[in-house]
């Protein structure tokens, strides 16, 4: 508590005195030491030394005194009185320079005979604390506090406060050093008055309060309560309200509830000091800046807010509660059901009390609250953390249960098989390992990963075979093996866990998927004969709407449509899941759709779209419908139910069917009334150009080529040029292979009925569209959307103009609150028209998209887009992970093949080159992206492989993709190029010359971007221009 003030804290008033000059003295004066020496001399040497070799000066400075002494006169008694005061000061340098108190006490002399001396000296005062220093200074406590105490007697009112409270300190400290207190307190209490200053006053304050405490004098510690309550100083000081609060915490451990009480209740809380703090320091700079405005300079104020200012320090430092008073705050909290509060006031414990003896209870009171606010992040860390503790054991188990349910519900598997494996072994035969193996195995089978359920649970069991989580081995081990197929196996695993643990919590459970397993082995009737007794004893059982799906599935089998359609009806009467009721809807249309019952169809779906408007299959049921109306020829109600769906839900931003509703009606409208065109045009040709006529006819390559080309074609039409058909018969026998074209080659469609029943089925299926195309369409719908204010209907309409029909869009139009109007997909758009304008704009759209919807495929677009965008910066490396994001949460994707090209740019663009050639190898590895993509890939990882400075496998590379994806004449002229610059850069020009030849004679090379070039390479190597006819 006392502060620690430097020993000679009024000694450096006089360390720089110097004597006077030494006049020659009248007398003779009496010789000691030092006889080659006149008083002149001495006193040279004591200046020289004094400074820093006080203990060599000392010597010189006595000789002095002694010659004054008999040689004394009045002339010389000031130099005397200086050479006294300077040695006492000398002998406390000495002992600040050796820390040896046998200085201290040789001071003690010339001090004691400076006082009694020089009364009249206005250094009497110094002179006398010196003194008490000294005795403080060498442990003569009982000394030290009798000058000390004469001091304040003489010269208290003289004394300034700072040095007046250094005195106090000393007392107080020497008193409890030499048993004095009582003494030491009377003074405490005299200087307590309001005359003397705040810092005086607290120390005496505080003294007294810790000596009441030590002494367990109550009534006396009251007394200081009473006083700290009545004055606003002691009210509002931090220190003080700690110090009742730990002294409430003492009378609350000694059972002193009421006096604990008292002090708790007059604890002021830590923002009511802040605040008293903050309004004067606003309220007094307020004065200081109006002073300076009138050119005025205070300097009371300025300190004032010097002084404020370290007080706020000190409040913003100051530890807030005590770790009880946190705990019952929480508590109360807690009881109160304000959960989020308590939860925080927990935090507060652990983090502030970290080595609290009951810190065990603390974590685990904390965790659960954590979950109970669904701070589940926060839950995981925190249990995480006690459980690596290994001096944490009292709440392991139940901490264990809960991570496992936590670790399950987010799908974080490789934690939770460790932490399983840890207590499946600790405790086999404590329910934890249950409850530890029944999350594990939720988790894996939710995962997918049902493979390490059938590897490694059944180690367990035979590690264990009499464990408590054997039933629950069972259980997981027949559902991994319905996952996996193997149905006969979870049969076997199922009846076992009914035979061994007939008890389990699993054995209604496994008598249900007992008949999953006979479904599954097309054992209709032994399913059929589970199911039904299974329904027979279940009530209320949570599995009743999906053995009701499984029993429709049967009748839809056995063709029992009336008992399916019940069935699956039943589903949604017993509250099944949305997945399991879209299950039923679906299954039911498909079941009325064969049949042919469209009304009833219809009256289903429609059902469906206002039970639940939010469902994600809303717009497959609209198309459905449509569809029904679509094979009943009826292509004007069609389009009529996709308008109504669209208009219905096109104002709902919550999900993106609705922009899938839109796309599909365009893309149908667009490929009905497209393919009209190119199939008419492609039959004229056909007929009427015997040159074109005999490529589709015996060119099975070029044929290839111009429906690849051409996709709005009539599918079936390329069915009728295969040569099994008799259409291929009747046109080849007017038509040459030679394919030139010849007089009177053109042919009459009336010849051709295949062609007559394309052409006529085509122009059926045109007239009943609607009048208005798409875009006419949608900017009719457009126009009335913006009418009615409907802002996300309006928004979704233009973007499919946008998209579609090309329709010119201001990034400036988007106002602030469009995020919260616009759906998943629409955002995407939005973040893609702002790209080129704001980038940074878009960046942060896509990122809330992202955070917000990361279940809609939008989101898959919005990372892909971000890699665009970063990419363009040059920020290759976030680049590269936005792509990889899309590859591993979005790969079903439509965008997933592009960005795996584009991760792999990103990659080499930072120099990562075989990361780059890995990414590339992903495309490669996927058979269902075979097309031009691969070609690129290949190409770029012969590129990379450049970079590398690995030409061998590079110029493999560009082989590779010439030769076999000769087809695709960009990335063939480019590898081409580049195999040919390897070549001609090893001197190797006749195969260069090969390789530019090579791609020169491919069919249909001149529609290549790289054509000029590559002849230019050629003519370069050939040193003559003209040669390129030749070629």
């Amino acid at each position: 508590m006392t502060k620690n003030y430097p020993l000679f804290f009024l000694s450096f008033l006089l360390v720089i005195v110097v004597l006077l000059p030494l006049k020659p003295l009248s007398a003779e004066a009496q010789i000691v030491n030092f006889p080659e020496l006149s008083l002149e001399d001495l006193a040279q040497k004591v200046d020289a030394l004094v400074g820093h070799n006080p203990d060599e000066a000392i010597a010189y400075m006595v000789e002095i005194k002694m010659r004054l002494t008999n040689s004394m006169s009045e002339e010389y008694r000031n130099i005397y009185c200086e050479n006294l005061f300077r040695l006492g000061l000398t002998h406390m340098s000495a002992f600040k320079q050796f820390s040896d108190a046998k200085w201290l006490l040789g001071a003690v002399p010339f001090w004691t005979e400076f006082l009694s001396d020089f009364f009249s000296d206005p250094r009497h005062s110094l002179a006398m604390l010196n003194l008490g220093d000294c005795y403080y200074g060498a442990e003569c406590w009982s000394d030290a506090m009798d000058v000390y105490l004469h001091t304040l007697d003489v010269y208290s009112m003289q004394i300034d406060s700072e040095d007046l409270l250094g005195i106090l300190e000393r007392i107080y400290h020497a008193s409890n050093s030499s048993a004095r207190e009582n003494e030491a307190k009377k003074v405490l209490w005299k200087f307590l008055g309001e005359k003397y200053s705040h810092s005086i006053r607290l120390f005496c304050l505080e003294a007294l309060f810790d000596d009441s405490l030590k002494n367990n004098n109550n009534s006396e510690l009251l007394k200081l309560v009473g006083i700290i309550n009545a004055d606003p100083l002691f009210r509002y000081n931090i220190g003080l309200n700690i110090r009742l609060l730990h002294t409430g915490d003492k009378f609350e451990d000694e059972e002193q509830y009421l006096e604990a009480s008292l002090l708790f209740s007059m604890v002021l809380p830590l923002e009511v000091l802040l605040s008293s703090v903050e309004e004067r320091l606003i309220s007094n700079e307020e004065k200081a800046f109006s002073n300076r405005s009138y050119g005025l300079n205070d300097k009371n104020i300025v300190n004032s807010i010097n002084d404020l200012r370290a007080k706020r320090i000190e409040l913003l430092d100051a530890p807030k509660y005590s770790a009880n008073l946190h705990w019952r705050q929480a508590r109360v909290l807690e009881l109160m059901n304000r959960k989020y509060e308590a939860f925080f006031a927990y935090m507060r414990l652990i983090e502030e009390y970290s080595d609290h003896k009951q810190i065990e209870q603390f974590h685990y009171a904390t965790f659960i609250q954590s979950i109970e606010c669904e701070y589940f992040q926060e839950a995981v860390t925190l249990g995480e953390k006690y459980l690596l503790d290994p001096s944490y054991i009292l709440y392991e188990k139940p901490i264990a249960i809960h991570m496992a349910g936590l670790y399950s519900r987010f799908g974080e598997v490789e934690k939770l098989s460790q932490l399983a494996d840890s207590f499946l072994h600790r405790f086999p035969f404590d329910r934890v390992a249950a409850q530890v193996c029944h999350f594990l195995g939720q988790a894996l089978f939710t995962k997918g990963m049902v493979d390490r359920i059938v590897n490694d649970f059944p180690t367990w069991t035979a590690e264990y075979p009499d464990g408590a989580f054997v039933d629950s081995v069972y259980y997981w081990l027949g559902m991994a093996n319905l996952f996996k197929g193997n149905f006969q196996s979870a049969l076997g695993e199922f009846d076992s866990l009914l035979q061994a643990h007939p008890g389990s919590v699993y054995v209604k459970e496994a008598e249900f998927r007992r008949g999953v397993a006979f479904f599954g082995m097309s054992e209709y009737n032994l399913s059929r004969e589970v199911f039904e007794g299974w329904l027979a004893q279940a009530y209320e059982h949570p599995l009743l709407p999906e053995a009701h799906v499984f029993m429709g599935d049967l009748d839809a089998i056995e063709a029992n449509i009336q008992s399916a359609l019940e069935n699956y009806r039943l589903v949604e009467s017993y509250g099944g899941s949305l997945s399991l009721i879209e299950h039923s809807y679906f299954e039911s249309s498909s079941l009325l759709v064969a049949n042919k019952r469209y009304l009833e169809h219809e009256i289903l779906l429609k059902k469906f779209i206002d039970k639940y408007p939010n469902s994600k299959l809303c717009s497959e049921a609209i198309l459905r419908i449509a569809e029904g109306a679509f094979e009943r020829g009826n292509l004007g109600q069609g389009f009529e139910y996709l308008k109504e769906g669209i208009e219905r839900f096109g104002d709902e931003s919550d999900s993106d069917h609705i922009d899938m509703l839109m796309d599909t009606w365009w893309e149908i409208d667009s490929s009905i009334r497209k393919g009209n065109l190119a199939t008419n045009a492609f039959i004229k040709r056909l007929l009427g150009d015997e040159e074109f006529r005999a490529k589709m006819l015996y060119n099975r390559i070029e044929q290839i080529r111009y429906f690849d080309n051409n996709p709005n074609l009539q599918l079936g039409l390329k069915e009728l040029l295969t040569q099994r058909h008799p259409l291929y018969k009747a046109l080849s026998k007017n038509t040459s292979q030679d394919s030139i074209a010849r007089p009177g080659s053109t042919l009459s469609i009336e010849d051709f009925p295949s062609l007559i029943a394309v052409s006529e089925s085509l122009a059926i299926q045109y007239s009943k569209l609607p009048k208005l195309n798409a875009e006419d369409s949608f900017r009719a719908m457009h126009d009335r959307a913006i009418e009615r204010n409907k802002k996300t209907l309006g928004m979704r309409l233009l973007r499919v103009l946008n998209i579609y029909a090309a329709e010119p869009v201001d990034p400036n139009i988007f106002d602030s609150n469009i995020d919260e109007i616009a759906s998943p997909a629409t955002l995407a758009w939005i973040a893609e028209i702002e790209s080129c304008s704001y980038p940074e704009r878009s960046i942060e759209r896509l990122l809330k998209l992202v955070t917000k919807y990361p279940q809609n495929p939008a989101a898959g677009d919005a990372l892909f887009l971000l890699g665009q965008l970063e990419f363009n910066r040059s920020n290759y490396d976030n680049s590269e992970k936005y792509y990889a994001r899309v590859l591993e949460e979005y790969f079903e994707n439509d965008v997933a093949p592009r960005a795996a090209i584009a991760r792999g740019d990103a990659l080499c663009e930072a120099n990562r080159y075989q990361e780059a050639i890995t990414a590339y190898s992903l495309v490669l590895n996927q058979r269902n992206w075979r097309g031009e993509i691969w070609a690129e890939a290949t190409y770029k990882i012969g590129h990379c492989f450049v970079l590398n400075q690995d030409y061998a496998k590079a110029q493999g590379l560009f082989e590779r993709t010439y030769l076999g994806f000769s087809g695709y004449l960009n990335w063939a002229g480019q590898a081409a190029l580049a195999s040919g610059k390897l070549l001609e850069d090893l001197e190797d020009k006749e195969s260069a010359q090969r390789t530019y030849s090579f791609f020169i004679n491919l069919p249909h090379a001149k529609d290549s971007p790289h054509y000029e070039e590559v002849l230019l390479r050629i003519a370069t190597l050939l040193d003559n221009y003209e040669n390129i006819q030749s070629i």
